[in-house]
């Protein structure tokens, strides 16, 4: 250009030529293809319970922002109660449990984005059942299986040890049994946990364990005796409470005693006669049964025979 000319355009004429340009200056294009990168398997709910919220993620181009639905369809919902936000919030308080597979679609603005979600919503565990059977001290209870509800149906028992009657106890399968070893009503507390969803359920089930019936048997020679021999039988009890204190309801034949502490009536009878009476057995809480004895003395009595002659018929 000649010396001291504005800039521009020179060619060899004289004339100054000039021109304008516009120039668009655009991004690349994105090689990131819209995702979504949350889990399709979110957390499980509890019915009825305020269900902790699931932030769904997706990505795209730089600076990309996702808006999120469940798109309109035959059996295409959240469960029951729920929503999910237009930030990608699931969220809300389920009302059925079950398990639910819904589809949830992210959009950037330009190109739409579905994943397959699914979430089970639990029953929180309960103990079914209702009444528990009565036991015996001493003697085998059970086995007796306890049932549950609701969680994920992997369940675990325990029981509160201060209310079982002692000697019972319950297995983690739910299985009660043992020996009860003292009599009494309680309030047995048994509680289950579902190992699915870490929840717990207990219920209190009244159980009385009574004492064994109380019991007496006699041993020994009863029945027929001669007049002059020495009987010796044994009343023996069983069941109620330890120790036993024995008694006659009514007074036995003369010559004859019952030892109190052990039951042994012995002696010697005096008169002929037939003899009914009663040996009562009493344990320590004051229970008391008794057994009829029904005794047969044979033997002769007289008041003396009267003289003969001799050659007289007597």
């Amino acid at each position: 250009a000649p010396t001291g000319s504005a800039p521009g355009f020179w060619d060899f004429y004289p004339n100054q030529r000039t021109s304008a340009f516009a120039l668009d200056i655009v991004a690349a294009a994105s090689s990131i293809a819209p995702a979504i990168t949350s889990s399709a398997t979110v957390p499980f709910g509890i019915t009825n319970a305020t269900y902790t919220p699931v932030t769904l993620t997706a990505i795209g181009a730089p600076g990309a922002t996702f808006t999120w639905a469940i798109p309109s369809g035959s059996n295409n919902s959240a469960p029951p109660n729920m929503v999910l936000t237009s930030v990608g919030v699931l969220q809300g308080t389920p009302s059925a449990s079950g398990t639910y597979s819904f589809t949830v679609q992210a959009t950037d603005g330009v190109q739409p984005v579905q994943q397959t979600v699914t979430l089970k919503v639990y029953d929180p565990p309960s103990i079914t059942g209702t009444v528990l059977p009565g036991g015996t001290v001493s003697q085998l209870y059970g086995p007796i299986q306890l049932s549950a509800a609701g969680g994920g149906a992997a369940y675990s028992w325990s029981s509160s040890n201060l209310t079982v009657p002692p000697g019972l106890g319950i297995s983690p399968a739910g299985v009660v049994s043992g020996l009860p070893s003292t009599a009494g009503t309680y309030a047995g507390i048994f509680i289950v946990t579902d190992l699915v969803t870490n929840l717990s359920a207990s219920r209190v089930f009244p159980i009385s364990i009574a004492d064994p019936v109380l019991l007496i048997s006699a041993r020994g020679a009863l029945g027929e005796i001669a007049l002059g021999s020495a009987i010796s039988a044994t009343f023996v009890a069983g069941g109620g409470t330890p120790p036993y204190t024995f008694s006659a309801a009514s007074i036995p034949p003369a010559g004859l005693t019952l030892n109190p502490a052990s039951g042994v009536l012995s002696g010697t009878p005096v008169q002929p006669g037939n003899y009914s009476f009663n040996v009562l057995v009493t344990d320590q809480k004051t229970v008391t049964t008794g057994t009829p004895v029904n005794l047969s003395v044979l033997g002769l009595t007289t008041t003396g025979i009267p003289n003969g002659k001799t050659n007289a018929p007597y």
